[in-house]
Order: C-alpha cells, then structure tokens, then sequence
C-alpha cells in the first residue's frame, strides 16, 4: 500500500525522522501493537510499520538503492 508520511506531527511519537516527512512510500510490514515500552513514554502510538522510500523520493538521486523505515500508524496518510 502507498503511504505519504504526515509533515506535522500528529501528537504522538517524535520519532520519525525529519527526512522522510512529507515523502511517499510503500508499505512493506506489519508489525502490529508493541507491547513492553511503557518504560519509555505512556502513549499509544499505534501500529508500526515498515515503508520502503526510494532513493529519489529522499534524496532527489537516482539510485537502486531504497531506505527501510519504521513508523507508526498515526504518521500515515492514504498516497
């Protein structure tokens, strides 16, 4: 499935990196619900998945390579 990743955060984790922010991809994985984090923040930041960016996307370079990152479901949009 085609994603857009949100520009603002949504209110949730901060963890998305700056670079992917307003950029299109495809999702690659479900990971589901994580469970064990409570020790790091108490919000529940929803499932995470794993969305595959090309290079170009990020980068504006033509290149084979991709860039794999994990992203809760809160930063998601529909492409």
């Amino acid at each position: 499935m085609r994603v857009r990743i949100k520009k603002d955060n949504p209110g949730g984790t901060h963890r998305t990196p700056y670079y992917i922010m307003g950029k299109h991809g495809l999702i690659l994985n479900s990971h589901g619900l994580l469970t064990g984090y409570e020790f790091d923040h108490r919000e529940d930041w929803g499932p995470l998945y794993t969305v595959e960016f090309d290079m170009e996307e990020i980068a504006g370079i033509k290149s084979i390579d991709k860039i794999l990152v994990d992203v809760h479901e809160d930063w998601l949009e529909s492409d």
